[in-house]
Order: structure tokens, then C-alpha cells, then sequence
């Protein structure tokens, strides 16, 4: 057989592997439901002294957070992790706050417990009937390097305040882009539907949020996809 045959058929052979390999089907994505509870309160810790006229601005910015949250999946029959949060925020312009965060997750038997440490900073602003929030975190979780452990979060939120209704929509994007030695890279997308509404008047002190989400892996080995049912309550002790 002459050369030019064999390297016809060798080429036909590795075209024919190829259209095979193509007509599979890719694996699909693994589909889970989450169930996510929080209760949280913001505390004003320094309070203007009884009969002082000027009251500090470092204490009349500064706030402290706390939080009590858990999370089910395994279609929600299952419980993922419980976890505390306790953090600060300081608001640096009428639009502009800063902060940092610990948290502490306690996760189910077949997993580590781990810690993670947040800094934050969200811009607010609203135009009309419009409101609009931009957060960004950089977030590092405690855990063994075989994960990603640092992500920078970047999350965008839009709500329209409907006249005399109480339940206003709100629609939010994020986006988590891991920061890794071998290279930066986009590892999911969660967009969310939801509203916040107060339970007393003019939300002063009892809020409450609910939302639903999917969360969406990227540019990982085994992806998975998430239904996210989100319910938080927070008091406010001052606002």
C-alpha cells in the first residue's frame, strides 16, 4: 500500500473518532435545590451620651453586624452547613460603605468545619422610583489549598419602589471570579428575583427578604446547578 493510501485512511480514521466523539453527550450538570435561613441584626455599639449636643461621626457611621444562617440541599431533604457571622460596617459617604466580616461555618459530618474572613465595599444609590446596589468582597476561605480558596464577588442589585405596594421587586446579578496561582478565572454566575419589605413602619427595625436564585458553575470539572429558595429576617436596633 503506498503512502499516500495509508496517510488517507490514518486521516479518515482520526475523522471518523472525531464525529463519533462529538455525537456524545456531554455530561450534564449536577441539579440540586438549596433551602437558605438567616436571621441577622445591625447594632449602633456607640450611642450619643444623654445631654450631649455633638455626637462623633466615626460613632455615628459605625455599625455592628451579626448573623445566624443555614443552608439545606440534597434537594432540600438535607442539611449542608449552619453558620455565624460577625462583622462591621462603616459608611465612609452618604453612598458609600466599607466593611469586614468573619464567619464560621459549621458543615455536615463528611466535611471540615472552616472559617473565611470578608472585606467589603457597597455603593448605593437611588434615582426616583429606581434604587440600585453594587457590592464587591474579597472573600478567603480557611481551607486546604486542593479548593479555591480566595474569590472576588461582584454583585449587582436594581429595585423599583411600586407606589403603595409593599413588596417591592428586586433583580440581582453576581459574578465569582477565583484568584488562583495557575490563573484567574470565572467560576459562577447566580442571578436572583426577590423582594425586601418592612414588617413594621417604614422598616425601622423588622425586615424581612425573600428571593430565589440559581447559581451557575463555570469553567469547573464538575458542574453543578442550584435552585436557591432564600428567606432572612433582620432587626435593626438603629438605624
Amino acid at each position: 500500500m503506498s503512502r499516500l493510501r495509508i496517510g488517507a485512511c490514518a486521516w479518515l480514521l482520526v475523522v471518523a473518532m472525531s464525529l463519533r466523539a462529538q455525537d456524545r453527550p456531554l455530561l450534564r450538570p449536577n441539579a440540586d435545590a438549596e433551602l437558605w435561613l438567616s436571621i441577622g441584626t445591625e447594632v449602633k455599639p456607640f450611642k450619643k451620651k444623654s445631654g450631649q449636643v455633638y455626637e462623633h461621626k466615626f460613632y455615628k457611621r459605625f455599625r455592628v453586624l451579626g448573623e445566624l444562617g443555614y443552608r439545606g440541599n440534597e434537594n432540600l431533604t438535607s442539611s449542608k452547613l449552619t453558620y455565624t457571622v460577625l462583622g462591621f460596617n462603616y459608611r465612609l459617604l452618604k453612598f458609600l460603605r466599607v466593611g469586614a466580616e468573619h464567619r464560621y461555618n459549621f458543615r455536615d459530618r463528611y466535611t471540615s468545619n472552616s472559617h473565611r474572613m470578608d472585606v467589603n465595599a457597597r455603593l448605593g444609590k437611588e434615582l426616583g422610583r429606581w434604587a440600585g446596589d453594587y457590592r464587591v468582597i474579597l472573600q478567603h476561605e480557611f481551607i486546604p489549598p486542593i479548593r479555591y480558596r480566595t474569590l472576588v464577588r461582584n454583585r449587582l442589585a436594581i429595585e423599583y419602589n411600586i407606589p403603595k405596594w409593599r413588596f417591592d421587586p428586586q433583580v440581582t446579578v453576581e459574578t465569582f471570579t477565583a484568584l488562583h496561582h495557575t490563573g484567574d478565572r470565572l467560576i459562577g454566575l447566580r442571578y436572583g428575583v426577590g423582594t425586601t419589605f418592612p414588617l413594621d413602619e417604614k422598616g425601622k427595625h423588622h425586615v424581612l427578604d425573600l428571593a430565589v436564585r440559581h447559581d451557575r458553575e463555570q469553567n469547573m470539572p464538575d458542574l453543578s446547578y442550584r435552585w436557591i429558595w432564600s428567606l432572612a429576617y433582620e432587626y435593626r436596633w438603629a438605624r
